[in-house]
């Protein structure tokens, strides 16, 4: 079912075709967009996303986090290579690269605000070593915290980052300074874990796994 574009902008070059560069603002068309309202939503944060091609392919979600210190943000977990946000614009660039050595870009550019659904909205750009392959409009929702919650205070450090591929699904629950994984169906029989801790915790993590009732 054909949901509908999120906003009227458009990334200009057709898929198929080879820009000089598709890290570009200039390839986007925002001539009816209103870039002077971006200072009306803080994109910084944890916020979701979608991306929904104008094409016959499959939309695409998940986190983007952009740290409030100004540093470079993530996009489903992957570093931005490109960070322009100020409040007559929203720009955002994205690599990937992928296991057969092709380097997947994402190139977003923001078109207008929703302030009272904390939204920003805009359209996108994929290329694949340099050749555009796909193109479409997004959507970004800031996440909205608990009264009384305030942003992860980042006392779990970054220790490492690696591809795993697709399988069974599992929940993490925080306890006090752990973090602990559940089991789930083949994932608990054949025993694999992980667990995480965080930074001087004041007691030891238990060493042991929840296993949920089956």
């Amino acid at each position: 079912m054909d949901q509908g574009d999120y906003s009227p902008c458009t990334f200009t070059p057709l898929p198929g075709t080879q820009p000089a560069t598709c890290d570009d603002a200039s390839l986007f068309d925002l001539s009816q967009c209103t870039p002077d309202d971006f200072g009306m939503v803080d994109a910084h944060g944890y916020s979701v996303f979608e991306l929904r091609p104008r094409m016959d392919q499959v939309s695409l979600s998940g986190m983007l986090a952009l740290p409030n210190d100004g540093g470079m943000g993530r996009m489903a977990g992957m570093p931005l290579v490109r960070q322009d946000i100020t409040g007559h614009g929203f720009f955002l660039t994205n690599n990937r690269n992928l296991a057969d050595g092709v380097v997947r870009q994402y190139v977003l550019a923001g078109c207008k605000t929703l302030p009272t659904e904390g939204r920003i909205v805009g359209c996108y750009g994929q290329c694949l070593n340099g050749r555009v392959t796909s193109k479409g409009t997004f959507d970004i929702e800031r996440l909205i915290r608990v009264r009384g919650e305030s942003e992860s205070s980042g006392n779990v450090p970054w220790r490492s980052e690696t591809f795993v591929a697709q399988g069974v699904p599992v929940d993490v629950y925080v306890e006090g300074p752990c973090l602990r994984r559940v089991h789930h169906g083949a994932a608990a029989a054949r025993g694999r874990a992980l667990r995480l801790r965080r930074a001087k915790p004041a007691s030891p993590c238990p060493d042991e796994d929840l296993h949920p009732a089956q």
